[in-house]
């Protein structure tokens, strides 16, 4: 992988003599010649209090270097010579040595245009300021010269490199406070990140604080939860590492299996007593019921001598074509056993509603265990709203293996989806409940041009009706699109109400006093939805309202209206 970050018109300033108020400043251009980037300008700017002529002397013997240096580089990059490039530029007048003898023939200036830290090492008065031979510590050499050369040429190749030379990537680009490099190596880690090389990457993000690389290995563990317990490389994450992960509710495996993780992982970490105690409290409280651990102890020996094969956590669809639930009819509940856990998001219920049976109000709960009221997880609460059809509830990724429904009668709710797409279509279960169509469903059937003076319409006529549409479930909208009729130049008056219980109406639209034709955008304050009425109270050529489609939300934009 390359990666090229650019730096254009980046200003930085450099103190020559210390005590002297001497500033110049370096403005460093950066363009893309075919697949190499050329530095192409350096200008400079003096300012000074006190002029001395050593200083003036010092300056005059940087422009010389830089000159040179300015030749060196244009040359060398356009034979495309970029190899050891800081040993091929010439005019060194620093020498990196490392640990293992190696050496490095740098320059100064370019070393700390590019990193702060060389800024501060070899230009604010410590004793590297003044030497030729600079000793950096604990620097791996391979690692070092990848990063050099990316200094130089802001060009890396991260293809084919071990992931320990990666590692010691990322700690000189953090050292060296190189914050691109450190993003790129970031987003490589997510391309490479597989079972075995998690526990290394998660340790690091956690060391360097990536907090999006923490959570992409977090959820790619959630997946993977049994592959990663068995893996050798379980006992290197840190404890603070696995103390998240196990404190996640979607990273799931069976409690046994966790346990012996945890115990395998403290056997191994015998130095982080405190982070064994902690994860061990951890299970204790949060992973099992105080029966289970007598088992564990009588069971101790022989489950350490012996490991049982588990199917890996499931993220997918769970479909029972042939499961069929009796409601208690005291109680109004149901409880779907999945048999063992799922990772879900999306829970689809569709509910009995042959004829023309209005509704049901429901609630959803789900959990890992049904033996008492806590276990159970309220996620939908459509208690007091009317229901048919299916059923789309959405929630967070969250682990289940038990789904309750309780139908009820309404008495309180809560209510949280708001859909960015037309929901009043019958692909969706909306229906039409009141209004004159020689086709039930010509409203929400998304046919918006087949429509004459005899058909693809709805209508009701003005001061003793009305058209009524149901939706399969409630849903928060704040805006909707009419298409009226308009075959011929008549104008329409009318008014839209909705309600969640065809007993409380509230008005979201009033068009009486307006001369209203075709489509119609209509935006309002968010507001439960389960049935909408449109009324129309003019036609100025008879006494018939007509409308052709109804959509909401509406597909049109809101920053377009």
């Amino acid at each position: 992988m390359n990666t090229s970050p650019r730096l254009i018109d980046q200003r930085f300033g450099f103190e020559i003599l210390t005590g002297c108020w001497a500033f110049f400043v370096v403005t460093v251009r950066v363009i893309d010649i075919g697949e190499f980037q050329i530095l192409v300008h350096i200008s400079f700017a003096l300012a000074f209090w006190n002029g001395k002529l050593d200083m003036l002397r010092q300056l005059y013997t940087t422009l010389n270097m830089l000159s040179h240096l300015m030749n060196n580089i244009l040359e060398l990059f356009f034979r495309g010579e970029i190899h050891h490039f800081w040993r091929k530029l010439g005019s060194h007048d620093v020498t990196l040595v490392l640990d293992d003898g190696s050496e490095f023939p740098t320059h100064r200036l370019i070393l700390a245009v590019r990193s702060s830290f060389f800024k501060a090492l070899l230009y604010n008065g410590f004793q590297e300021t003044h030497q030729t031979r600079v000793a950096l510590k604990e620097t791996n050499s391979k690692a070092f010269e990848a990063v050099l050369q990316y200094m130089y040429t802001s060009k890396i190749d991260f293809s084919g490199v071990e992931l320990e030379i990666l590692l010691e990537y990322l700690s000189l680009a953090h050292r060296y406070d190189l914050g691109q490099l450190m993003t790129a190596i970031s987003e490589y880690f997510k391309e490479i990140l597989k079972t075995d090389n998690l526990c290394s990457i998660l340790n690091a993000a956690y060391f360097f604080q990536f907090e999006d690389l923490i959570e992409f290995c977090m959820q790619f563990a959630d997946t993977r939860a049994d592959k990663l317990l068995d893996d050798p490389s379980f006992t290197k994450l840190t404890g603070d590492s696995l103390k998240e992960l196990l404190s996640r509710d979607s990273f799931y495996a069976r409690e046994l299996k966790i346990f012996m993780a945890v115990r395998t992982w403290t056997e191994k970490n015998p130095t982080q007593k405190k982070a064994s105690k902690e994860l061990l409290e951890m299970i204790y409280s949060a992973r099992y019921d105080p029966p289970d651990w007598w088992m564990l102890r009588r069971c101790w020996m022989r489950l350490k001598s012996r490991r049982k094969n588990r199917k890996r956590l499931s993220i997918g669809g769970v479909k029972g074509p042939n499961n069929r639930f009796t409601i208690d009819e005291d109680q109004g509940i149901f409880i779907v056993d999945l048999g063992r856990a799922f990772i879900m998001n999306t829970i689809l219920i569709e509910l009995s509603w042959k004829g023309d049976v209005n509704a049901f109000s429901y609630q959803l709960c789900v959990g890992m265990q049904n033996t008492n009221a806590a276990h159970w997880q309220m996620i939908a609460d459509y208690s007091k709203f009317d229901c048919r059809g299916v059923q789309k509830v959405y929630m967070e990724d969250t682990v289940i293996r038990y789904i309750m429904i309780k139908v009820i009668d309404p008495t309180s709710y809560r209510l949280e989806s708001m859909p960015t797409r037309n929901i009043t279509t019958v692909e969706d279960h909306a229906r039409v409940v009141e209004g004159v169509s020689r086709c039930r469903n010509a409203l929400i059937n998304g046919d918006k041009t087949s429509y004459d003076w005899d058909s693809g319409y709805t209508c009701h006529q003005i001061g003793s009706g009305l058209i009524m549409i149901q939706l399969a479930q409630p849903y928060i909208i704040s805006s909707m699109r009419i298409l009226l009729w308009n075959c011929d130049d008549r104008f329409y008056s009318y008014y839209v109400a909705v309600s969640t219980n065809q007993n409380d109406w509230i008005t979201v639209v009033d068009k009486t006093n307006e001369e209203c034709r075709g489509w119609q955008e209509l935006i309002f304050d968010p507001i439960p939805v389960v049935y909408i009425r449109l009324v129309g109270t003019k036609n100025s050529i008879n006494e018939v309202f007509h409308v052709v489609h109804l959509e909401a939300p509406s597909s049109v934009p809101i920053a377009i209206k």
